[in-house]
């Protein structure tokens, strides 16, 4: 049975009826869930279910590691295979299947798994049985993953940069520029993604599409 986060859920009708009443501005009980990555936030994809809990950031642990719990709903498309140049990961599957494909190699993870993924490591990591699946998450080191899950959860949920959950092919350059650093598309070498990103620069600067956007982790 998937969770529900019962506060998040009461924050936001309490919300929604403040809204209703003419109320301006962001009530100061539901500033904990619109602040930067903290212990214990939880960030959402509203069309696939997806979610994560932040256990440590990388403000806790001096940038070197970030850690979270992601829960993923069964049955979920195989997503692109990306690889992170300067960090490497540990998952370990709490519940459920996780399905991996890393180097070529599609292999199924059952509860109790531990999954290392060492940097420049082309993988994908999605559930594709039925029931869900939850992983613990460590990235070493943090850089800006925290931010980087936030600005992609948060746009995927915004109806101005996306459709039915799929970003633009514009807001896709933008980011993918922003955290080069923390994440590449396997297909997308970093020579193409810079040339690009300095050709759409024009346009994104005129449709004000950014690589990342302070409102979404602050």
């Amino acid at each position: 049975m998937q969770t529900i986060d019962l506060q998040f859920m009461q924050y936001s009708c309490r919300f929604i009826l403040l809204r209703l009443n003419g109320s301006e501005g962001v009530p100061e009980f539901c500033t904990k869930y619109l602040s930067m990555a903290y212990k214990g936030k939880r960030i959402y994809n509203i069309y696939t279910g997806q979610h994560i809990v932040f256990l440590q950031t990388a403000e806790e642990t001096n940038g070197r590691r970030l850690c979270m719990q992601m829960s993923y709903q069964g049955n979920g498309p195989e997503p692109p295979v990306h690889y992170h140049p300067h960090q490497q990961e540990v998952f370990t599957v709490k519940k459920g299947v996780l399905c991996v494909r890393m180097n070529d190699k599609l292999e199924y993870y059952p509860e109790g798994s531990m999954i290392h993924v060492p940097e420049n490591t082309p993988h994908a990591m999605w559930n594709g049985q039925q029931g869900e699946t939850v992983v613990h998450w460590e990235v070493q080191p943090a850089l800006r993953t925290e931010y980087f899950m936030e600005n992609v959860f948060g746009m995927i949920n915004n109806a101005h940069t996306s459709r039915k959950g799929t970003l633009g092919f514009l807001q896709r350059i933008a980011i993918a520029w922003h955290f080069r650093n923390e994440f590449r598309l396997q297909k997308l070498p970093l020579s193409a993604l810079n040339l690009l990103y300095h050709l759409c620069l024009p346009v994104l600067g005129v449709l004000r599409v950014r690589g990342s956007y302070k409102e979404l982790m602050d």
